[in-house]
């Protein structure tokens, strides 16, 4: 017998593993699985679409959180991504999780992503009250993506 996959059984399985993956810690990792060794997210400012400056840590704690990386002005995987956490969204009332449910769209383009811009990229996937979307400061853009944190000064000659 020949399984077929349609649309909607494809995106179950999809967003049925991106919460089996999510931890309840709060920690990050670029693959997919168990996260080994564990790598702590920064302590990081974000702004949220409402304009409120948190730090990531605090955006992440107390729930089982999905995060994808988007911009708001991209216009080839980000939207296919947003439309993805939508399928996730929708499924996650039936899942029956004991542990809240919480997807973040983390911006990578700070300069150009507004809170406004955040708030209409969220409106634009019909975000419900378990989406949110927020961007770091520039500088901290590589350190949350988990690459090396720049110096904020020169360094003094020894």
């Amino acid at each position: 017998m020949e399984m077929r996959w349609t649309r909607r059984a494809w995106l179950q399985g999809i967003s049925a593993s991106i919460v089996a993956v999510a931890s309840r810690d709060i920690y990050a990792h670029g693959g997919i699985g168990a996260v080994n060794p564990p790598l702590r997210i920064p302590d990081t400012w974000v702004v949220d679409e409402g304009g409120q400056r948190r730090l990531l840590r605090d955006v992440l704690c107390g729930s089982v959180s999905a995060v994808q990386t988007m911009f708001t002005g991209c216009s080839s995987v980000c939207p296919l991504q947003g439309a993805l956490f939508s399928a996730v969204q929708q499924g996650i009332p039936r899942l029956g999780s004991q542990y809240p449910l919480r997807l973040i769209s983390l911006s990578i383009d700070p300069l150009a992503d507004s809170p406004g811009a955040l708030r209409a990229w969220l409106k634009r996937f019909d975000a419900g009250p378990a989406r949110h979307a927020v961007r770091p400061r520039i500088g901290d853009v590589e350190e949350i993506r988990g690459g090396p944190r720049r110096p904020s000064a020169v360094p003094r000659p020894g």
